[in-house]
């Protein structure tokens, strides 16, 4: 995504939350970034962030919803690979 602040207004006409402005955009990713640096697919993104452990997005605008890399990445270290199998039921 490589967003930058303008590129972000340009992009939906409104500027960023004050809450964010002290975060570097180059920090933030999207649901597709989150993938790829998870090696997973968008839709799998979409159940990891239903799960309690997920780390928070940081809303935008709208649905358009950006995390913070860092965050993405502590949460990959602790918690991948995720138990093989149906929830509930372990492979040997």
């Amino acid at each position: 995504m490589d967003a930058t602040r303008s590129g972000l207004l340009e992009a939906t006409g409104r500027h960023p939350p004050a809450a964010l402005a002290s975060l570097e955009m180059a920090d933030l990713i999207d649901r597709r970034e989150v993938a790829d640096l998870l090696g997973v697919t968008p839709r799998t993104v979409q159940r990891y962030t239903e799960r309690d452990d997920f780390p928070s997005p940081a809303k935008l605008v709208g649905r358009a919803r950006l995390w913070e890399r860092r965050d993405v990445q502590r949460w990959k270290k602790k918690t991948l690979p995720l138990p093989q199998g149906r929830a509930g039921h372990r492979t040997k």
